[in-house]
């Protein structure tokens, strides 16, 4: 039987999909269509005169396998790097000033007390607020919001100065409109379970036990960027990928699927993978299900700005750690920074650094439509203050993200639980993406190859063992 996949979208989750339907059927005709003029989506990285600048995603996480995985199939493995771990850590804005974020510190909660409390980064109120924690009862709770279980577990001021901004430099929004079960689920996990603190410490010993002797860090890269992934899987996938070309309707004969495109032509298909944006993704199958659509165009998005600055070392202080986080009450347009060239070595040529401020925020939200002057200017004002940099650029780079930041609300997942089982009544419609769960790369990557995999039963299920 001669079948026919078409992939929709040519980001990480639409390449990976595309790349392992070959993998899995080599006689499958499969075609993957991309709106822009380049395959990568947000993963984008400039290679030039000795720098090596992201302008999307800088790294992948080593506990979720995917991206690894993928990358060992790819014969990428000698390519991979991890951190520099000599500057590790992170900075955090507390009255105008940097100071280190707390050792064991996760996302939202501490794992060591003795180090929160050295900190000085809470008053002394807040600190027993906070270490009382360890006397919780298991969460109830189906779902709640991150900002409510942080206030109801460590109190108002950890949220404030500790949980929000790591969060927000993540989501790009207020933690009390990210749901734990959709945004951070091993934290729900712990809770469920009693103590945060708790949890995390024993998950932390556990970690440091399995990883003596471990050949990567938590974060990794290539050594030229995350493009290196999407090249190589663009060659791979060859001319099965046709750019600058837009799929602008769905629509259903007898089994099959029809495409239209802007010119008019028509295509048929047993089976669409499409890995675009929610809000696109609503658009193409709103004639299909208009349930289901409302559901993907509900998923509210946030945006933000990357302001990427190129320094000679020797004008700027010496860049201690891997950047800094700014809670939104220190009341700065900055989310973050990440000091790249101290991250990840051969960045830079020696002699200089790179450093890439992050705008936007929910009280800043419409930054991104500024000008790039207007930007730079910005950024250069915010280093000035917290980093004490006086020196001018040698390089500037902009990048914009609109509505590119997933923020999943509370009952998120019973939404998503509703949309896919709406979406089984459509045989052979496969949406992924990052408005369904998962922000990162390994997570994009999974869903493709799990969409993949789903068409492959579907169309082969005599090759299934």
């Amino acid at each position: 039987m001669h079948s026919k996949v078409i992939v929709i979208g040519g980001g990480p989750a639409g390449l990976a999909a595309t790349h392992r339907l070959m993998e899995l059927a080599p006689d499958l005709e499969v075609e993957l269509f991309e709106a822009s003029d380049r395959l990568g989506g947000l993963i984008r990285t400039t290679v030039e005169d000795g720098f090596v600048i992201e302008r999307g995603p800088e790294a992948f996480l080593r506990d979720k396998p995917a991206a690894l995985e993928l990358a060992s199939r790819l014969g990428l493995l000698s390519r991979i790097i991890g951190t520099e771990e000599a500057r590790s850590g992170a900075l955090l804005a507390v009255r105008g000033e940097l100071e280190p974020i707390p050792k064991g510190f996760s996302l939202i909660a501490p794992s060591d007390t003795k180090a929160l409390f050295d900190s000085e980064i809470l008053s002394l109120r807040a600190f027993f607020r906070a270490a009382l924690e360890q006397l919780s009862l298991p969460l109830s709770a189906d779902d709640l919001s991150v900002g409510e279980l942080v206030r109801a577990r460590f109190g108002e001021e950890l949220l404030e100065r500790l949980a929000q901004p790591i969060v927000s430099g993540i989501y790009g929004g207020d933690p009390y409109r990210i749901s734990v079960r959709a945004s951070i689920p091993r934290f729900y996990d712990f809770a469920s379970r009693g103590s945060l603190i708790s949890g995390l410490s024993a998950a932390s010993q556990a970690s440091d036990a399995s990883a003596k002797g471990a050949r990567y860090s938590l974060f990794m890269s290539f050594d030229e960027g995350m493009e290196v992934l999407v090249e190589a899987l663009a060659a791979r996938i060859g001319e099965r990928a046709t750019l600058g070309r837009a799929v602008r309707s769905i629509g259903r004969r007898g089994r099959s699927f029809t495409l239209g495109f802007e010119d008019g032509e028509e295509k048929l298909a047993d089976a669409i993978i499409l890995a675009v944006p929610g809000t696109r993704a609503a658009e193409l199958i709103a004639p299909l299900d208009r349930v289901s659509a409302a559901h993907l165009a509900g998923v509210e998005h946030g945006s933000a700005a990357a302001v990427t600055l190129i320094y000679r070392k020797e004008s700027i202080p010496e860049l201690p750690r891997f950047g800094f986080v700014v809670p939104a009450i220190e009341g700065r347009p900055i989310l973050a920074a990440t000091y790249s060239s101290v991250k990840w070595a051969h960045r830079a040529p020696e002699g200089y650094e790179i450093i890439r401020a992050f705008l936007g925020g929910p009280r800043f939200s419409h930054l991104h439509e500024l000008g790039d002057r207007e930007l730079e200017l910005i950024a250069r004002r915010e280093l000035r203050s917290l980093a004490k940099i006086d020196a001018a650029p040698e390089r500037v780079y902009l990048d914009r993200y609109p509505h590119s930041m997933p923020r999943y609300a509370p009952q998120h997942l019973g939404r998503i639980a509703d949309l896919k089982s709406r979406l089984a009544s459509l045989s052979g419609l496969h949406v992924v993406g990052t408005a369904l769960d998962g922000v990162g790369v390994p997570d994009a990557i999974r869903r493709g190859e799990e969409a993949a995999l789903s068409v492959y039963s579907t169309l082969f299920p005599d090759r299934i063992n």
